[in-house]
């Protein structure tokens, strides 16, 4: 006789009205939109009709924020173009201000990421000034000096060294490397004095230092030599 009235109790309307209005306080939207629909069906009221569409739209909600978390870790993963996806659909539901501002930003990150692979590959078949052209490109994005510094390789590469003397007055330069190439692309363009005053920042005694700061004394020396 229990079962049977267990049994019963799930077939009253009223009692799938009464467990639906639970659910629904409880925030519980997915079961409670199919308690609604089942109550609906037996009673056929239509006032249910707007409960239905409140969990519905709720449901949609919480799928949005699943969305947001998803594509904050892809984002933390280091996947920004899936993150971008997840964010744009998540947006089309909940338009807060902060889901667009992380779509522009991703959007950045990925045509940076994007012009970063194009800028390689033409470095590595050879296209210096092309390569140099998209990393002023991706500097203009994200403002990060190594892009400029990859800039002037390119120059110095295509043998452009007034315009890799360009570059590198643009930026900080930090380590011999740098101003090493600084030095070099000065004194390519007869620039000796600077030339040397740069490679002053670089305490080496390997001879592929030595030798070439040698020449170049000998080339500012005569240079003066031939002015007088």
């Amino acid at each position: 006789m229990g079962k049977k009235k267990k049994k019963g109790a799930k077939k009253d309307p009223e009692a799938i009205l009464a467990r639906a209005e639970r659910l629904f306080q409880k925030g519980n939207y997915l079961l409670a939109e199919r308690e609604f629909e089942k109550a609906g069906e037996i009673l056929g009221r239509e006032n249910l009709h707007e409960k239905i569409e409140i969990c519905r739209r709720e449901i949609t909600k919480s799928n949005a924020k699943d969305l947001v978390k998803r594509a904050k870790k892809l984002a933390r993963d280091g996947n920004p173009r899936s993150a971008l996806a997840c964010f744009e659909e998540a947006y089309d539901v909940l338009e807060e201000d902060w889901i667009l501002k992380k779509i522009e930003r991703l959007k950045d990150l990925a045509l940076s990421l994007d012009t970063t692979r194009e800028a390689r590959d033409a470095e590595a078949s050879g296209q210096y000034l092309k390569a140099a052209s998209l990393y002023e490109q991706i500097f203009i994005n994200n403002k990060k000096e190594d892009f400029i510094l990859k800039q002037a390789a390119c120059f110095i590469k295509a043998e452009e060294y007034e315009k890799a003397v360009s570059a590198f007055e643009r930026v900080s330069l930090k380590g011999p490397r740098q101003w090493y190439d600084y030095g070099f692309s000065l004194a390519r363009t007869g620039k000796y004095c600077q030339c040397l005053k740069a490679w002053e920042k670089i305490s080496s005694q390997d001879e592929r230092f030595v030798e070439p700061k040698a020449l170049i004394c000998d080339l500012l020396v005569s240079d003066l030599y031939d002015r007088c």
